[in-house]
């Protein structure tokens, strides 16, 4: 959507978002105030799903809600068909009193305590990504005290350093997120899950960083683990 539509400066020099100048938002909510245009949310919503649907029609969209969460957003995502990336007890509560379902959940972090992934496998989260060696044992414990057999991803690292600041690249094989690829690590996760009775192993996630502009770097990482996964059938 172009910002024109819902971004403006007037002759006065005040800002105006969807016609309101800022300035009466700030005495009518009060400063700091965070504003979300939901004509702009639901926009981008129905764009990113089209693409993916008119080339993968079973994809999923999923909303990371580290960017921002309220009740108020999840409600606006669930209408949209959106699926939604929770990393906390906190999201997970947020979304589950708007009403959103939690089996359009996807429970993400490389820190998750016990009572999350307790809470996770409670609520009947959609999918559980496992980070490290150690969560998919917390995991197995949690899942059979609660007799469940719980659907999880495997976070796995592809090798691929993207053009982007190094503080925010998470996809090279010394990255401290997920089982690396090249040292043998993802297999042997991928391994230990599909031989678990309490994991059921449902697919493969992969994050190589932010602020990447170019889509060279996220072709070279498909192709990595679109390779590691036909081995593994």
């Amino acid at each position: 959507m172009h910002l024109e539509r819902v971004y403006e400066v007037d002759g006065k020099g005040v800002m105006k978002l969807a016609g309101h100048e800022v300035t009466e938002l700030v005495e009518r909510f009060g400063s700091p105030l965070v504003v979300l245009l939901e004509e702009v949310i639901r926009f981008n919503c129905r764009a990113y799903r089209k693409a993916l649907q008119d080339n993968y029609p079973e994809g999923r969209v999923y909303y990371a809600g580290k960017a921002f969460l309220c009740a108020g957003l999840c409600k606006l995502l669930e209408q949209e068909g959106m699926w939604l990336d929770v990393v906390s007890a906190g999201e997970m509560h947020t979304a589950r009193v708007a009403g959103f379902p939690a089996s359009r959940m996807l429970l993400h972090g490389n820190a998750k305590t016990v009572r999350e992934l307790e809470m996770a496998v409670e609520m009947g989260v959609g999918r559980i990504v496992i980070d490290n060696e150690a969560e998919i044992e917390r995991l197995e414990q949690v899942a059979r005290a609660a007799g469940r057999c719980v659907p999880v991803m495997i976070r796995v690292t592809p090798g691929v350093k993207p053009s982007t600041h190094e503080y925010v690249q998470t996809g090279q094989l010394d990255s401290k997120f997920g089982f690396n690829l090249a040292g043998g690590a993802a297999r042997r996760a991928a391994e230990r899950v599909l031989g678990s009775g309490q994991l059921d192993l449902k697919g493969l996630h992969c994050h190589i960083g932010s602020q990447v502009f170019s889509t060279q770097p996220f072709q070279v990482a498909a192709r990595a683990v679109l390779e590691f996964y036909a081995r593994l059938q």
